[in-house]
């Protein structure tokens, strides 16, 4: 009480002094000593003490800096404490007056201040940010005569990162230039505290990463530039004056979607885990010794004495300074590396293509020449980062004898051979652990994204030796690291014969081998007691090895069999992953004739065994035992007993109903997949089905929505193929349109799902039907959802499955005998799309759908536009605005042809002047065209070349004018079959 006591005299005191007309500023510094002193303060105190901070504010000269430093220590006590809570507006525009005209005495004192508010009151700060920030960007440190201009600049730097998030986006460019302007011109005469700015400037750069990237467009360069600066800083006694500017490479950037060789394989569960990104933390108890290095793996080098500049750096203590500045160089590089994942992560990597050369190259030496453990792990983070996310980039990499001209491939190539050797020989050096387990980590990373097809033989092998060595490892982190990279291996697509060799004989010669050593290898680690973790590791390779290299298994199902069975009733992650693998091998199964009666038997065991408790009792498992029934196939569902059947489809329907999303996705999907099998069409399933379709069309996920909508294609299709059945008759196709019309302003994805349903929809749609206005107006939307869906979206699935439907219901004559304001834009927008579009699949598509008209007076004054159409995409069918659709070139053409033969088989006597005017000029590039597709075109279609040849001829057996049978004589030639 009598602290308190004294503090509220103190207080008064103060205030008192600060009122009066001439201030005393020998008493002023003697009560603030006061109060600074001791600073216990009773909450009944806030009102007063928040006058006497405003008094401060409004009383103390700027010019005075012995009072502006106290009262700045005074009410940096009043904030830290909580004490204030008005508007902080008098204060900041009290520092910025004192920034600008007190001696840099104060100048710790009032950013210690600022960097408080910038802490408590962000959200007071709306209207005073502009003024201090204008004040901050200002070199104090130009200013210090008594203070040390590097603490000056250090406590700026602070203070600008902390109001970094106060500022609007626009002043963040200018902000990330102060801080490159800071290190480009920073002087090195004190290589600790320059080694302290480099690390503040980093995590400045860092907070700003997260806030905005707008600014890094513009500065990439330098910030790239500082960042390898700061990597090398001190490693190895190494240290240059400023930054070096660093120059983008010229490099191929492969377009987004590139497939790049590779095949699709479904380990989700692995990927999500695998592709996270994490910044490494640095310790800050970390101590290090200077003559042997926390890591025991080699001695400290020390540092050349020429680089030591200041006097303090060669007093007695010489040894402790060496020491504080290698761990403040150490801090700067590890927080280099941070930025650089920061830019990784905001950016992503195609960004950073141009750069990798350069930057995984210096990251190299890094992991070579690092000592200490802290920024070594963050080296090999950084190059994790780069490297995951770069898999169609570093494709491109192409081993090739080195000749006059070196391709941008072979960069590449030896940049993944440099990378292979480092990680390499790091491991064979048998590190820490500290190290081991990030470097598996990032091996196993480098190994997934390497094309090792077109690179030099044996880099995998050797680098698989390499990770051979750690195998049996007594630590589960290190041997679940192993087991990763060993999963990446497995799951290397395309496959080489090296990796073959890996995979079956491990380091042996192949001769004595007995079996598959890998698969040995799992089997014997989950026969032991092993931890959760690396029993996950192991089925992540057996699922690997049930994809990818089926043939090795075959041999040993009844194993296998046994540890899933095994694992599926252990807990958690374990049985999840199991599960997995299950998935893989009965999806396989599934696909092999041979193995049918193998795969009747195991379902008979799951579903007899854990297989209905592992639908019932587990989140994600559930979801796996769903895609599990998805690979069921009709002829085991068709053997089991109507009361399995039963259970099956009422697990199912009680999946779709969960409250995980997954799960709801995977049930919808089996139940889109049992749909297809023929023999399932009864009443009862198909009806409540149905019901359940149409709810999860409205379901809150687009996952579950993207499943819905292609299941309830398979739906309509199994209605369209059944109906001659009563059951079909039941419901109403106008229903099942209305409810396949919710999803018209969803995502691409559905709508590409559900676009299918539509069109078999419009083409059951009857006459009696298209009476009704209502029925009308519905028929119209669903075309136009067609009609837009096939224009717009970059998700080409969409737009060519589209016209796909549109080419469906185009079939149906009902459709042309009501008001068909439609057919006209319709005809018009597949036109413009098979001559413009730059997706040849939507081109050959959307000739398709034309081709669905199958009478010339549904046509209508349109036949000859379309005629001019299908020249016009003849004519540039050779122009690839993308090479990728050199694939589908071919079938382009051909279908093009197709429909030149459809709409001459529907040639009318009434079309030929003005089809004669349209060819003028054009007869012989379509003759060779049409000559090109009787040699390549299939059986089936040279029907359609036929029956253009006889409708020519039946016109010339008609009464012609003398122009029209010149032109119809040559025009047939067109279709003669050679």
């Amino acid at each position: 009480m009598e602290v308190s006591s004294n503090i509220k005299s103190s207080i008064e005191q103060l205030n008192a002094l600060l009122h009066s007309k001439e201030l005393d500023a020998n008493e002023i510094n003697q009560v603030l000593d006061k109060l600074n002193s001791d600073f216990f303060i009773s909450n009944t105190l806030k009102d007063e003490l928040q006058k006497s901070v405003n008094s401060c504010c409004r009383s103390i000269s700027s010019q005075n800096s012995l009072l502006v430093a106290k009262s700045s220590n005074f009410i940096f006590n009043v904030i830290a404490n909580n004490m204030y809570d008005s508007d902080p507006s008098i204060i900041v525009r009290w520092i910025c007056d004192s920034l600008d005209n007190c001696a840099d005495i104060a100048y710790m004192d009032l950013l210690q201040l600022t960097d408080a508010l910038t802490k408590v009151s962000r959200s007071n700060f709306s209207k005073d940010w502009s003024q201090l920030f204008s004040i901050l960007i200002k070199k104090l440190e130009l200013n210090a005569n008594v203070s040390s201009p590097n603490v000056i600049k250090l406590n700026r730097i602070n203070t600008l990162k902390n109001l970094s998030g106060i500022l609007p986006e626009d002043y963040h460019l200018t902000l990330a230039k102060e801080y490159l302007d800071i290190l480009y011109t920073q002087g090195t005469n004190d290589l600790v505290y320059h080694s302290q700015i480099c690390m503040s400037i980093f995590e400045a750069l860092d907070l700003l990463c997260t806030l905005s990237t707008n600014w890094l467009n513009t500065t990439l360069n330098e910030v790239i530039s500082i960042i390898l600066y700061g990597i090398e800083l001190g490693l190895n006694g190494k240290h240059t004056p400023i930054p070096k500017s660093v120059y983008r490479s010229v490099v191929a950037v492969p377009p987004p979607g590139n497939n790049v060789e590779t095949t699709k394989i479904n380990l989700k569960i692995k990927r999500k885990q695998k592709n996270k990104v994490k910044q490494v933390g640095w310790s800050e108890q970390q101590v290090i010794n200077v003559e042997n290095d926390e890591d025991n793996c080699s001695n400290y080098e020390y540092f050349n004495t020429s680089l030591v500049t200041s006097e303090s750096d060669v007093s007695d203590n010489e040894g402790n300074q060496l020491a504080r500045l290698s761990k403040a160089q150490a801090k700067a590089r590890h927080s280099a590396f941070n930025l650089l994942i920061q830019i990784v992560k905001v950016l992503g990597c195609k960004a950073l293509y141009e750069y990798y050369g350069i930057i995984l190259g210096k990251l190299t030496v890094c992991v070579k020449k690092e000592k200490l453990s802290k920024p070594k792990i963050a080296s090999m983070a950084a190059i994790n980062a780069l490297l995951i996310g770069a898999k169609t980039f570093l494709a491109q990499a192409q081993h090739s004898e080195k000749g006059t001209f070196t391709a941008f491939s072979e960069v590449l190539s030896e940049l993944i051979s440099g990378l292979h050797s480092t990680f390499g020989g790091v491991l064979v050096t048998m590190p820490h652990m500290s190290i081991v387990i990030p470097l598996l980590h990032t091996t196993s990373s480098l190994i997934s994204v390497t094309p090792y097809h077109r690179l030099k033989p044996e880099l995998l092998s050797n680098l698989f030796k390499t990770v051979y060595l750690y195998i049996n490892h007594k630590d589960p982190t290190v041997c679940v690291g192993v087991l990763h990279c060993l999963s990446e291996i497995v799951i290397l697509t395309p496959v080489t014969n090296e990796q073959k060799e890996v995979i079956k004989y491990g380091i042996n010669d192949g001769t004595n081998a007995d079996g598959t050593w890998l698969l040995s290898h799992c089997f014997n680690l989950l026969k032991e007691q092993t931890s959760s973790d690396v029993r996950v590791a192991c089925w992540q390779i057996l699922g690997g090895l049930c994809q990818c290299h089926f043939e090795l298994i075959t041999n040993s199902f009844s194993t296998l069999e046994n540890y899933i069975f095994q694992d599926l009733n252990a807990p958690n992650k374990p049985m999840i992953y199991a599960a997995k693998t299950l998935e893989h091998l009965l999806s396989k199964l599934l696909l092999q004739d041979e193995f049918e009666n193998y795969r009747k038997d195991l379902w008979m065991k799951l579903l007899q065994g854990p297989f209905v408790s592992l639908i019932e009792n587990s989140r994600r498992a559930a979801a796996i035992a769903c895609d599990c029934l998805s690979n069921i196939g009709p002829q085991v569902f068709n053997s089991l007993k109507e009361e399995t059947q039963i259970l099956i489809i009422t697990l199912l329907y009680g999946c779709c109903y969960s409250e995980v999303v997954v799960v709801r996705g995977s049930a919808i999907n089996a139940l889109g997949v049992f749909l297809m099998y023929s023999q399932i069409t009864h009443e009862q399933f198909v009806h409540d089905t149905k019901d359940i379709l149409i709810k999860s069309l409205s379901d809150e996920s687009d996952y579950v929505r993207t499943k819905a909508a292609w299941a309830f294609g398979n739906l309509v299709d199994l209605l369209f193929e059944n109906q001659d059945k009563e059951f079909v008759h039941e419901i109403s196709v106008i229903k099942l349109l209305e409810a396949a019309l919710l999803v018209i302003n969803d995502n691409y994805r559905v709508k590409a799902n559900i676009l299918r349903a539509v069109g078999n929809l419009l083409l059951l749609v009857n006459e009696e039907q298209l009476n009704n206005p209502d029925c009308k107006e519905l028929v119209e939307k669903a075309v136009n959802f067609c009609m837009f869906s096939s224009n717009n979206g970059s998700l080409m699935k969409m737009r060519w499955n589209a016209c796909y439907a549109i080419g469906t219901f185009l079939q149906n004559d009902a459709l042309y005998k009501f008001s068909n304001k439609w057919l006209a834009a319709l005809i018009n927008s597949l036109c413009n799309l098979l001559v413009k579009c730059n997706n040849f699949k939507v081109r050959a598509n959307a000739c398709a759908a034309l081709c669905s008209i199958k009478k010339r007076e549904y046509f209508g004054v349109y036949y000859h536009h379309v005629w001019s159409s299908l020249l016009d995409g003849l004519e540039n069918a050779a122009n690839m605005p993308d090479f990728k659709e050199f694939k589908h070139q071919d079938h382009l053409i051909q279908q093009l042809c197709c429909a030149v033969c459809h709409l001459t088989s529907i040639l009318e006597i009434g079309d030929v002047s003005e089809l004669n005017d349209i060819m003028c000029y054009r007869l012989e590039p379509l003759q060779q065209r049409m000559l090109q597709f009787q040699n390549s075109a299939p059986p089936e279609k040279s029907g359609t070349i036929v029956n253009a040849l006889n409708n020519v001829k039946v016109l010339l057996k008609m009464e012609l004018e003398v122009h029209q049978r010149q032109f119809l004589t040559i025009f047939q030639n067109i279709f003669v079959i050679v």
